[in-house]
């Protein structure tokens, strides 16, 4: 049996291949892997994916790509099409919330910035019954994502926030979410940090999503369980268990197009499921990162351009 150790380093080197695989692949071959991940490029894509969702009994999380703005125009920009997406679940009654990356708004160009156009988007929500959930980003976002959480969930009780098990502050994250309570999504998390903020083995990544769940479900806050791992749904189904936690206080979430069978059999055993529907015109940073998680994806890329295909 492999140690976690040799995965770990396995897994780093694998990523570093992908990473060349990437830089050199024609985007037409990326999209033919990346699309059962993505709804398309437009809001008319999305509106189609949610709708087949919805159908067969999923919930969504509407995100539309790209972060880390680099100028207030393209932070209005975002805004409008949020905005947009708000009219369209109301007027076309979608199961759907928003799903926002904060530096889409602004986070790292003015925080007040930010806090104006997320407030905004909040209250357009709340006047239509919609949620935002706050996406979590690279470490340099955790902290000042958390703040304006909190200074906005004081005014807008329809917004949530995320939490990244890799990260080492997360625990006490939850503690201190734990007391409001607040509507918290947990994942693992996407984004390769330093050893020293991070665990970067499995299991330790595994216990403290664990850990967090506990933390939050104890204390009666909302938890979206973001996982495509067995044995942390197994985990998760436990403790749902253990505390007793009805379906109004909880949902497990998913990505589009990644393991839809757990999902469906999620949905099949009475659990709420929620699908992360993406979309827009920057589909290859999302796929990047999403390819980076599932390493395996890397062999379809490869062997397509090796037959030309």
């Amino acid at each position: 049996m492999r140690s976690l150790t040799t995965e770990y380093h396995s897994g780093k080197e694998g990523l570093a291949v992908i990473s060349r695989v990437l830089r050199v692949a024609p985007r037409k071959l990326v999209w033919q892997v990346a699309r059962r991940y993505i709804a398309g490029p437009t809001l008319v894509d999305a509106v189609a994916t949610i709708r087949s969702l919805n159908d067969v009994g999923f919930t969504t999380a509407v995100s539309y790509l790209g972060e880390h703005a680099t100028t207030l125009t393209d932070c209005d920009q975002a805004l409008h099409m949020y905005q947009e997406v708000l009219e369209l679940i109301r007027t076309l009654r979608l199961r759907a919330s928003l799903s926002v990356k904060p530096s889409q708004l602004g986070l790292k160009l003015h925080y007040h910035a930010f806090l104006d156009r997320a407030g905004a988007l909040l209250a357009q929500a709340e006047s239509l019954g919609t949620f935002v959930r706050w996406d979590m980003e690279d470490a340099s976002c955790t902290h000042c994502t958390l703040e304006a959480y909190r200074a906005l969930q004081r005014r807008y009780p329809n917004t949530g926030v995320v939490l990244q098990a890799s990260l080492r502050r997360s625990l006490e994250d939850a503690r201190r979410l734990s007391a409001t309570p607040a509507n918290v999504r947990v994942c693992k998390g996407a984004y390769r940090e330093p050893a020293d903020i991070a665990h970067h083995r499995r299991e330790a990544i595994r216990q403290g999503y664990v850990q967090i769940l506990r933390i939050l479900l104890r204390a009666g806050c909302f938890v979206g369980i973001a996982t495509h791992d067995a044995v942390l749904i197994s985990a998760a189904k436990r403790l749902i268990e253990m505390y007793r936690v009805p379906p109004t206080q909880y949902e497990f979430e998913v990505l589009l197009g990644v393991r839809p069978e757990r999902a469906q059999r999620l949905l099949a055993d009475g659990h709420p499921v929620l699908v992360y529907v993406p979309f827009g015109q920057q589909w290859f940073e999302y796929s990047t990162r999403r390819f980076d998680e599932n390493p395996q994806l890397l062999w379809t890329i490869a062997r397509a351009t090796l037959l030309g295909r």
